[in-house]
């Protein structure tokens, strides 16, 4: 993780006039954006003044006037520059000053999510941030895909900057899958156990490792239930059908959990199917079958 706060120290103000967005922002904390400031000041002041404060934090960063940003810029990233909002062009300016990111770069952050730009370079290294933005459709949070970048990481992947959303989730649930078979133990605690419910197909799952398989498959955490599984005290099923799903039942609080995919909820036809195979699962295991 980068600590960007030993590259740019906290600041102590002084009686400099700066603009609203400077403040509202929190740009001020950086000392090296407060010289920035200072030396552009003609610049942006006359851009504030004309009533294009959404340009100013470029013309800060240019230290020139928008006509020579286009220029330098280009036409295509002067286009998306010239429509945003004030706080979008703070956030990708912060991005390119704060995070060290490229112009282009920092284009890319999906505008939707640039308010938890500045939170998030601060606590993730460049590499995941930007392909989780490459990767965050509209309406969908940066943060969800950077969990995927980072744990790909974390399991000694290397990311291709080339990849797409969805080659990068293969590859990272077969790198899952390949750590989760090196480090759990196969032996079953159980007899194998199969239902066909409602269109849906439910498989007890009876070992560490296949808990392993279905946690990293489904991104989620069951493989922590193994020793209870072990013990009797939970069981864990592997939904497929029209909806992937796992289900676990606790004998203890008589709970049922269903999950899709990374924890999401699932739809109530799914819940219903998994409501009824808990039931039969309980009559059999009572009948010893």
């Amino acid at each position: 993780m980068t600590d960007h706060s030993a590259l740019f120290p906290a600041y102590e103000m002084n009686a400099f006039k700066r603009p609203e967005w400077f403040y509202r922002y929190g740009l001020s904390r950086y000392k090296p954006l407060v010289t920035m400031l200072r030396a552009s000041w003609e610049h942006w002041a006359e851009t504030d003044a004309d009533g294009l404060s959404h340009l100013s934090p470029f013309v800060m960063m240019f230290n020139a006037p928008p006509t020579s940003i286009k220029k330098q810029a280009g036409g295509h990233i002067w286009r998306e520059i010239r429509t945003a909002s004030v706080k979008t062009n703070v956030n990708r300016a912060t991005l390119k000053l704060v995070g060290g990111w490229s112009l282009e770069e920092a284009m890319e952050w999906p505008v939707h999510e640039r308010r938890h730009a500045l939170k998030l370079l601060q606590h993730s290294t460049k590499s995941p941030l930007l392909i989780a933005c490459r990767h965050t459709r509209k309406g969908e949070r940066v943060y969800d895909n950077l969990l995927i970048a980072r744990d790909f990481q974390r399991l000694g992947g290397v990311i291709d900057p080339k990849w797409g959303r969805k080659r990068l989730n293969r590859e990272h649930d077969a790198l899952a899958v390949r750590k989760a078979m090196e480090t759990s133990c196969p032996i079953p605690w159980a007899k194998a156990w199969y239902n066909d419910i409602d269109g849906f197909t439910f498989s007890l799952l009876k070992s560490e490792i296949e808990l392993a398989i279905e946690g990293a498959s489904q991104r989620h955490c069951c493989r922590s239930y193994a020793n209870a599984c072990r013990e009797g005290r939970e069981t864990v099923f592997s939904i497929m059908g029209p909806e992937r799903a796992t289900m676990s039942w606790n004998s203890r609080y008589q709970d049922l959990q269903v999950k899709a995919f990374a924890n999401r909820a699932v739809q109530p036809a799914t819940r219903d199917a998994a409501m009824k195979c808990i039931n039969k699962y309980l009559i059999n295991q009572i009948g010893g079958q």
